[in-house]
């Protein structure tokens, strides 16, 4: 059902994106042939192997002349999605008898550092490797699932002991995000760690009566968030 879901929400939008996109470019693009392949190997969730093999620069110039380069998060979304359940098997979540969710605690938390080990050592190293494949992107969904699986252990202290604070605090959050991202393009590494635990206590930390919580469940911003996916990739 899970599966159904993402493929209905992300295929549909995806497809309409990449064969108009790729029917455009070939009006201006002289050689089109890199972005129609990149475009294509997004359908099959591959687009990242796909820009890692020609270890193309996310921020080179030539860069912007490819309309597809942007898929390749979404790429590693679909490769995640395809081996959690694996995850979720092993550390016996299925199984009605046990309480899994230590173990699956343990195996992403260990994976999680393994993978930002990698992310950290090879940024500058390696960086095609660093920026476009799953190892060494996993850690910042995994701190996703931690965030989850632990969200009710943390929120009862932060949300009773920081009560009167939690609005500041999360907006000086919201703001430190922001300055991180359009800051200079130095220690990007680390601003991009900075930048998932901040929003992982953003999300431990909300609560429903809180007025940062009724600003964003307005209407328009909701509507906004449905639209995230296709916006992000036009």
């Amino acid at each position: 059902y899970f599966f159904e879901r993402r493929i209905k929400r992300l295929l549909p939008a995806l497809l309409f994106y990449v064969i108009s996109i790729s029917l455009i470019i070939c009006f201006f693009n002289p050689y089109p042939n890199v972005s129609i392949r990149t475009g294509f190997t997004s359908l099959l969730g591959l687009s990242n192997f796909y820009l890692f093999k020609y270890s193309t620069d996310y921020f080179a110039q030539a860069s912007y002349l490819n309309p597809f380069i942007n898929t390749w998060s979404l790429a590693i979304e679909e490769q995640f999605y395809l081996i959690f359940p694996v995850f979720l098997y092993i550390t016996g979540i299925f199984n009605k008898k046990r309480k899994p969710n230590s173990k699956l605690n343990q195996l992403i938390f260990i994976l999680s550092i393994f993978s930002l080990i990698l992310f950290l050592r090879n940024y500058y190293l390696y960086s095609s490797f660093s920026y476009f494949l799953l190892p060494t992107r996993f850690w910042e969904i995994g701190f996703g699932v931690l965030t989850f699986l632990n969200a009710s252990k943390f929120k009862e202290l932060i949300v009773t002991k920081l009560s009167n604070n939690l609005l500041p605090l999360q907006l000086l959050g919201i703001s430190i995000i922001f300055i991180i991202l359009f800051s200079a393009n130095q220690f990007s590494q680390f601003k991009t760690l900075l930048v998932v635990l901040i929003t992982s206590l953003f999300l431990i930390s909300f609560s429903q009566d809180t007025y940062i919580n009724r600003i964003l469940s307005k209407k328009l911003l909701v509507y906004i968030g449905k639209l995230s996916y296709s916006l992000y990739l036009w």
